[in-house]
């Protein structure tokens, strides 16, 4: 049984990684041409049930994308090199237990700003995710008040 749940938890973090790997373009082309089916569906049905049905799918991917981003965590770049200190006495580079040791003063500064670039692109996109499920779910609650001034 556990090996079950630790198998489909592996296959959600492929697929959350996968999610990850899209780039910022496809993904708002997808959302366009979604709404857009989303929005001319609900004139040709003549009901606003389909631009709230967009709000929803909005809102779980823009949640899936959140988690692509912030809940994997790669432990070779990301766990080991955590530190408490702002500037460290000493880092491990190349791996946790089997990486170099660098003491030099500059070189930690020179290794802390990479990774500090490094954290910056990677989770730059969470708050646009976090906007776009914002969006999705009010789209989702009064997308069907839309029905009362289009077609009554």
């Amino acid at each position: 049984m556990s090996e079950d749940v630790a198998r489909k938890i592996i296959m959600l973090g492929k697929l959350l990684k996968s999610f990850s790997e899209v780039s910022k373009v496809k993904i708002n082309l997808f959302l366009i041409l979604a709404f857009s089916l989303h929005v001319l569906l609900s004139f040709i049905v003549k009901d606003f049930a389909w631009l709230a049905s967009f709000g929803a799918l909005l809102g779980v991917i823009a949640i899936l994308l959140i988690a692509s981003q912030s809940f994997l965590a790669d432990y070779e770049t990301e766990i080991y090199h955590l530190h408490l200190e702002k500037t460290p006495n000493e880092m491990v580079v190349g791996g946790f237990n089997f990486g170099s040791h660098v003491k030099d003063e500059s070189k930690i500064k020179e290794i802390l700003e990479k990774r500090k670039i490094e954290f910056s692109k990677k989770y730059k996109n969470v708050i646009y995710y976090l906007v776009l499920t914002i969006i999705g779910t009010l789209i989702w609650a009064y997308a069907g008040f839309l029905n009362k001034l289009f077609f009554v």
